[in-house]
């Protein structure tokens, strides 16, 4: 579909959608299209005002932000402000850590045992960084006046833990809130195609007379002609046709949520089209091809949650924690490689500028080797996607039905 440059006769003072106040270069919110926190970029301009956008970012975009915010921190997405946060994550035996955006991960609380060993105690403390530990050591020391802190702190060493066992996420989407923050998305980019509130009516009654949702999961096609591989974006899409009399918008998010909305089935205007995506890994916009065709009986289906194949989800998903896997495994063995190498030049005994004797060189090999043995034997076992399987996940998301009467036949 084209993009048009026909203007509604409007207003000329710019009002806010939601509350009618008149918008000004103070009050204009300047409403991300898609939430910052999930790594939107893009503006809209005299949408709303800062009160309402407050207001529903407090209730509706939280709620949105929160189901996406694990994968925002598994993947360090790009944003223009703030960072992302620590998420707690669960390995299958109850362990609990937080998931850092650099992928490191700290148990929640630190550890501690204490076990009778004839006539010595042993006592075994993992704490979860050096100045945590100095902190915990005088309780030990009233309790066992024998302790030598000097010297227990001089042996700690930091150490990496390689998880043994999976861990687990919360990845819950959807919900009303969410849902009201999706097409608020969709609205406010439909405002840039020169729409107003009144030419949105099904948005206009979910949002401000809380009336039937205007939007459901779709993913029996794929309606992204060009989709990128490997490319987990964000795009709301909306294009009106005056054939079909409809305003549809389209939303994904990390390439596994897609929803499909009508936000008008009486529109009178002239066909046109927009689309804002973007890569929240790099923040670079993309030019995607998306087609939307469906008739008001499609868009009844959609609703009543008939034209979404949960299987073909879960293989989005898959595909997208298959690559976060693949780039992980790449991290972590150059990191591993850096931490084994700093930690035998500081142990080697040679001095800043000094050349390393044979013996200094053999130390730093050998001590490499035992930084890096766990490591390397834990990657080994640890279970991933190969290049065919995710080429294989990513075609069945392609064609969800048609593999499905494959496998069937």
């Amino acid at each position: 579909m084209g993009t048009s440059n026909w203007t509604r006769q409007t207003d000329p003072e710019p009002r806010c959608a939601f509350c009618n106040t008149p918008l000004n270069n103070g009050n204009d919110s300047k409403e991300h299209i898609i939430p910052n926190a999930i790594g939107g970029r893009k503006t809209a301009h005299n949408f709303i005002c800062k009160k309402c956008n407050s207001r529903t970012g407090e209730k509706w975009d939280k709620e949105l932000v929160a189901q996406l915010s694990p994968i925002c921190t598994l993947l360090d997405i790009k944003r223009r402000r703030g960072d992302n946060q620590p998420v707690p994550v669960e390995t299958l035996g109850g362990e609990q850590f937080l998931l850092h955006p650099d992928r490191s991960m700290v148990r929640l609380k630190p550890t501690f045992s204490e076990r009778n060993l004839g006539n010595i105690k042993e006592i075994n403390i993992q704490p979860r960084s050096i100045q945590e530990l100095k902190g915990m050591l005088p309780g030990f020391k009233r309790k066992h006046p024998n302790l030598d802190i000097e010297e227990i702190l001089k042996k700690a060493i930091p150490a990496q833990e390689n998880l043994q066992e999976p861990i687990r996420i919360s990845l819950e989407f959807g919900g009303d809130l969410a849902g009201r923050s999706i097409v608020k998305s969709c609205l406010s980019l439909a405002y840039q195609a020169d729409l107003g509130i009144e030419d949105c009516e099904h948005a206009s009654k979910y949002l401000l007379e809380d009336g039937e949702p205007c939007f459901g999961f779709y993913n029996e096609t794929d309606v992204v002609r060009n989709r990128p591989l490997k490319v987990f974006f964000h795009c709301i899409f909306v294009c009106g046709d005056p054939e079909s009399r409809q305003v549809l918008a389209y939303a994904e998010y990390f390439g596994y949520q897609r929803i499909v909305a009508c936000l008008s089935s009486s529109y009178d205007g002239p066909r046109f089209s927009r689309c804002y995506a973007i890569d929240p890994l790099t923040g670079k916009e993309l030019d995607l091809d998306i087609q939307l065709d469906f008739t008001p009986e499609n868009i009844v289906a959609i609703y009543a949650y008939e034209k979404v194949n949960w299987d073909s989800m879960q293989m989005a998903l898959k595909s997208l924690l298959a690559t976060w896997r693949e780039r992980d495994i790449k991290a972590s063995i150059a990191d591993a490689v850096e931490d084994a190498l700093e930690f035998a030049l500081a142990n080697c005994g040679a001095q800043p500028g000094e050349e390393l004797s044979e013996e200094q060189l053999g130390y730093i090999a050998n001590s490499c080797w035992e930084r890096l043995e766990p490591i390397v034997l834990h990657l080994r076992s640890s279970q991933t996607f190969s290049e065919d399987e995710i080429q294989k996940i990513e075609l069945k998301m392609r064609k969800p039905d048609q593999d499905a009467e494959n496998e069937g036949g």
